[in-house]
């Protein structure tokens, strides 16, 4: 899932920041982001997995575009239609 993805790299940076912190090499600043960016991606995972199971509870799979876009038609209700 990309959520666990972008979390990873987060903690990543932030385990690097807090080094780099300890050392004396960047800012207090710069820590705080790395650490809101930790609490973002954490958040974003959570309702990543709560939307994964809320999916699954109701016997759907979460269909998601490769960009952002608008549907005019569905081709499915088409289909289904004809029946």
């Amino acid at each position: 899932m990309q959520a666990d993805a972008t979390l990873r790299t987060a903690l990543s940076q932030l385990a690097r920041d807090q080094q780099l912190m300890a050392q004396g090499l960047i800012s207090a600043s710069r820590l705080d982001e790395a650490q809101r960016l930790v609490d973002v991606a954490s958040a974003q995972q959570s309702s990543a997995q709560a939307m994964v199971q809320a999916n699954a509870d109701a016997g759907t799979e979460v269909v998601q575009a490769p960009s952002d876009g608008t549907a005019t038609r569905w081709r499915a209700f088409d289909t289904l239609s004809k029946y």
